[in-house]
């Protein structure tokens, strides 16, 4: 796909002063970087190294690709716990429109799950606003609005904010073709108190369509004698079982270190999103699509 193929799906307006932002929080930062400096731990280690490969798989995606042909260019910056990233924002209810915020979502629900599997955990909200960022500052409403989201999350997952769920069922309604080609319909989901946000899991299996459609490489460890949806679910549960582990492991941890009950929840209401996503009626927790 090139730029004037994107024209012809539809014009999109571009707003350079406002954003889409999303400001991301890793759970638990503090004790990292004291492990990282404590040469008797030696479990921390490589967490600088996997935040950056986190982020730089995301963005190296296929799928992500779609930003060079609209000079849409992601801006990223790490401060400490702190993760921002953004995109100009744009107008216009196009397939071009839809395929550019899909593919928006799907890079952070690649970052967020990247993150997952070197057991790091995230908590975020996505916002749109007035923005300015350069090399040394980031002046944003936008970014601010995101904050706000994020200390409301209250769980480990990213939010989105009411303009962004508006045009997303827009979009679904005008190009719904556009929307399930890129699964984002099994991307954004919610929970009993009705906030939005991204599942990071069942990857592959969204992007059927565009796998089976030529849109998108097969995973390197695709087995070719087996059809495609039976590849995609055994790929996507592998996966889901190695956070699965991972969360179990720091659910025991922290119950035996007699963790705050707030804390703790939070990783349990994650290890119930992972079961409802591997068998919907073994969760204890419902969980359900925005887009249906």
């Amino acid at each position: 796909m090139d730029a004037d193929e994107l024209e012809r799906l539809g014009n999109i307006k571009i707003d350079n002063k406002r954003h889409i932002v999303v400001f991301l929080d890793i759970l638990g930062f503090k004790s990292h970087v004291m492990n990282y400096i404590d040469h008797k731990k030696g479990d921390n280690k490589e967490i600088l190294n996997n935040i950056k490969s986190a982020y730089e798989r995301a963005l190296n995606s296929n799928y992500s690709s779609i930003f060079e042909y609209t000079g849409l260019n992601v801006q990223y910056k790490q401060f400490s716990d702190c993760t921002c990233l953004s995109i100009p924002n744009f107008s216009g209810n196009s397939r071009a429109a839809a395929m550019i915020l899909c593919s928006f979502i799907y890079l952070l629900r690649e970052f967020y799950f990247n993150m997952l599997t070197f057991d790091l955990y995230i908590r975020g909200g996505l916002s749109v606003g007035f923005h300015y960022e350069d090399d040394n500052i980031i002046f944003s409403e936008g970014l601010i609005k995101a904050y706000e989201l994020e200390s409301k999350a209250v769980y480990p997952r990213i939010i989105l904010d009411d303009e962004l769920i508006m045009r997303f069922k827009r979009l679904w309604a005008n190009h719904k073709d556009t929307i399930s080609l890129f699964g984002v319909d099994k991307v954004l989901i919610s929970d009993w108190d009705g906030s939005v946000f991204i599942n990071p899991f069942n990857f592959s299996q969204a992007l059927e369509n565009m796998i089976s459609e030529g849109h998108t490489k097969k995973p390197s460890v695709y087995d070719e004698s087996k059809d495609l949806k039976t590849n995609l679910v055994e790929i996507d549960y592998k996966a889901q079982i190695r956070v699965l582990k991972n969360l179990e492991n720091k659910i025991k941890k922290l119950g035996y270190a007699n963790t705050d009950d707030n804390i703790l929840k939070k990783y349990i209401w994650l290890r119930e999103l992972v079961n409802w996503n591997i068998d919907p009626e073994s969760a204890k927790i419902k969980f359900e699509y925005l887009l249906k």
